[in-house]
């Protein structure tokens, strides 16, 4: 199974799991991350800046998918 370049996790002081990509969270609130990531969070409390900024991506490239 591939490794996982970017995803969701816990970092070690944070009570929300963050989106890393790269090692750096979206929310730019944590980085240099090299730990575990998660594709789906499932039930994990979630930051909701990295939250709100994933889906944002994600209905813009649903988007531009539809156009294309």
């Amino acid at each position: 199974m591939a490794e996982l370049t970017e995803g969701w996790a816990f970092t070690a002081r944070s009570s929300r799991a963050h989106y890393m990509r790269d090692g750096m969270a979206l929310c730019r609130k944590w980085g240099f991350y090299r730990g575990d990531l998660a594709a789906d969070p499932g039930s994990w409390a979630l930051c909701s800046t990295c939250r709100k900024l994933r889906e944002r991506e994600i209905a813009k490239a649903a988007k531009e998918t539809d156009r294309g």
